[in-house]
């Protein structure tokens, strides 16, 4: 069933829907509140490293006990969550010239620690290869960005 993310919240809080799969920042209000409901559970996936061999853009993230809210202690325990990936795609037509910058963007961007990820968990050095359109002339080389 597809749902808007506040229909699906909503319909979850109402019990309409037994699971919900989102994707979304941590700091999405509609998170925060799936979250911090006493009514609901975070599904603790014992076999997500199944799923992460299985479906190759998944990665397995623990939730720390306490991570949420540490007063009230949400989670009770520490939780195994299933995120997808980020890919940046870029058509062959891109200017080379602005990768570089793009991928200095991207880590700025996406470095910063949250409940979900650890500090310095994106590595845009790692998706260079995959972001440079392969030409018959070109080699393609990994670049480190300082």
């Amino acid at each position: 069933m597809a749902l808007a993310s506040t229909e699906a919240a909503d319909a979850l809080i109402r019990s309409d829907i037994d699971a919900l799969i989102m994707v979304a920042s941590s700091d999405s209000e509609i998170i925060q509140q799936l979250l911090r409901n006493k009514q609901l559970k975070l599904l603790d996936l014992r076999r997500a490293d199944a799923y992460i061999r299985l479906i190759p853009y998944l990665s397995k993230i623990t939730l720390p006990e306490g991570v949420i809210d540490l007063e009230s202690n949400i989670p009770g325990q520490a939780v195994t969550l299933l995120a997808p990936t980020a890919n940046l795609v870029i058509t062959e037509d891109f200017n080379p010239a602005l990768i570089v910058l793009l991928l200095r963007a991207a880590d700025k961007i996406h470095s910063q620690a949250s409940i979900f990820q650890h500090p310095g968990n994106f590595h845009p050095v790692n998706l260079l290869p995959t972001l440079l359109m392969k030409r018959q002339s070109a080699i393609i080389q990994p670049v480190r960005l300082y």
